[in-house]
C-alpha cells in the first residue's frame, strides 16, 4: 500500500495554522495530522514526514526554530514570511472528518478579473481602431467619389470586425459582472 501524501505543504501549512498556540512542537503537529487531518499514517511516520517537512519551510524562512530548555525537542513559530506564503497554499479543511482541499487563492481571483480588464482594453483600445479607420473611409468616400465602390467595401468589412469586437467586449463585461455578483 502506498502511503505517500499527494500534497505535502497543504498538509503542512494547515497543520500549522491549525495549531492556537505560538509555539508548537512536532509532536503538536503529528497529532492534528493524525487526528484532526486523518492522515493515514503511523504517529512514527507521521512525526518523520512533520518534521521534514518543517526543516524546510525553517530554511526558507518561513518558521522560527528555538530549542526547548530541559529536553532535546525544538519549539517552532510562524514568522511574518509564513503568512505571506499561506496565501498561495490550498489549505485542508480541518472542521470535517472527510478532508477537502479549500480554495483560498484569493491571488487566483484577483488574476483572473485582471486578465478580463486586460482583455476589455486590449479590445476597447481595437475598438477604437477600427472605429478610427471607418471613419476614415467615409472620408474618403467623400473626397474620392470615382473610388467610391473600393472604400464602401472596406468600410464593410471594418464595419463586421467592428460588430465582432464590440461583441467581444460585451461577453467579457458579462462575465466580469457575473464574478463581482458571486462574490
Amino acid at each position: 500500500m502506498n502511503n505517500r501524501v499527494i500534497n505535502a505543504e497543504s498538509y503542512i501549512f494547515s497543520a500549522i495554522n491549525f495549531v492556537e498556540k505560538d509555539y508548537f512542537t512536532i509532536n503538536d503537529l503529528a497529532h492534528i495530522l493524525i487526528e484532526q487531518l486523518s492522515l493515514q499514517k503511523t504517529f512514527f511516520k507521521t512525526k518523520a514526514f512533520a518534521y521534514n517537512q518543517i526543516q524546510s519551510l525553517v530554511r526558507k524562512g518561513l518558521l522560527n526554530k528555538v530549542r526547548r530548555k530541559g529536553i532535546y525537542q525544538y519549539l517552532y513559530s510562524k514568522t511574518s514570511n509564513f503568512y505571506l506564503a499561506i496565501e498561495n497554499i490550498d489549505l485542508i479543511d480541518v472542521g470535517t472528518n472527510n478532508p477537502h482541499l479549500l480554495i483560498i487563492n484569493k491571488n487566483q481571483e484577483s488574476d483572473i478579473k485582471g486578465m478580463l480588464v486586460d482583455l476589455i482594453d486590449k479590445y476597447s483600445s481595437e475598438l477604437e481602431r477600427i472605429s478610427g479607420t471607418l471613419e476614415i473611409y467615409q472620408e474618403l468616400m467623400m473626397v474620392m467619389p470615382n473610388m467610391k465602390k473600393e472604400f464602401k467595401q472596406l468600410s464593410v468589412e471594418q464595419q463586421r470586425k467592428y460588430i465582432r469586437t464590440n461583441e467581444k467586449i460585451n461577453t467579457l463585461m458579462k462575465i466580469v459582472g457575473k464574478l463581482y455578483s458571486m462574490m
